[in-house]
């Protein structure tokens, strides 16, 4: 009798089951020409602040920062960010951002033929986030007078100034203002005591007016940085403002 027959006479059609089930789970799949398959990745959306405050002086524009941030493992996209006021503009409005990632969004008021007031609106956010795809974020603007000679911190409303962040110290969000007396490009960072620079909260040509950035003590990868002191500082066409900020643990 052959070695194949001897083999199939001592063995039950029952054993053989076994026998396979045992290999299957004791042997890697790629034995049986399998390929193990892993989950796709999800995406995760948070924004920061929850909800936003501008106060903006009638006939000019303000601007502050919202903060999209990915904490899931895949990739998010941001279809659209969306409002019904027509004086209200997000830029970027459409954005991938990676896994652990965050993407600044700049959201500007033109109080251009506004009436002093307040003003309630909201922006949607849509994205590909399967739980929370649409994001809500409340906006409170208020429209104040007019900024005249006593109304600037720093003197004749034609100065370029920055004034310390609210809350200062603080462990979450913190508000910047500052005024550009004309049109022209700034940037205002963030630097730690070594003089380098941790975050860019804004480069780019902006309006003349006064204007608001949010930073939520984030550095560029959107981890947040280490608690301690740094300086804030704007530059614009040669001139530069500082001004001391305090991170708490």
């Amino acid at each position: 009798m052959s070695l194949r027959n001897q083999f199939r006479s001592c063995v039950s059609p029952v054993g053989l089951v076994i026998v396979v089930a045992i290999a299957t789970v004791l042997l890697p799949h790629s034995a049986f020409g399998l390929v193990e398959l892993t989950p796709a990745g999800f995406s995760d959306i948070e924004v920061e602040p929850t909800d936003l405050t501008i106060d903006v002086p009638q006939g000019q524009t303000g601007t502050t920062n919202l903060l999209v941030k990915n904490v899931g493992s895949g990739v998010l996209v941001v279809y659209s960010i969306e409002n019904d006021a027509d004086w209200l503009s997000e830029d970027p409005s459409n954005f991938e951002v990676p896994s652990n990632g965050a993407q600044s969004v700049t959201v500007t008021v033109d109080a251009t033929g506004l009436q002093e007031g307040i003003y309630n609106q909201s922006m949607s956010i849509e994205s590909n986030d399967e739980d929370e795809g649409t994001v809500i974020v409340p906006i409170a603007v208020t429209v104040t007078e007019s900024v005249g000679i006593n109304d600037s911190p720093h003197g004749m409303p034609s100065d370029l100034w920055l004034t310390t962040p609210l809350p200062n110290p603080s462990r979450g969000a913190m508000r910047f203002r500052f005024n550009l007396p004309d049109e022209r490009p700034v940037r205002l960072g963030v630097f730690n005591l070594g003089g380098q620079e941790v975050s860019v909260l804004h480069d780019a040509v902006l309006s003349a007016g006064i204007h608001e950035v949010n930073w939520s003590g984030t550095i560029r990868n959107g981890q947040p940085v280490n608690p301690g002191v740094y300086f804030a500082r704007l530059e614009s066409d040669g001139q530069a403002r500082v001004v001391p900020v305090l991170r708490l643990r």
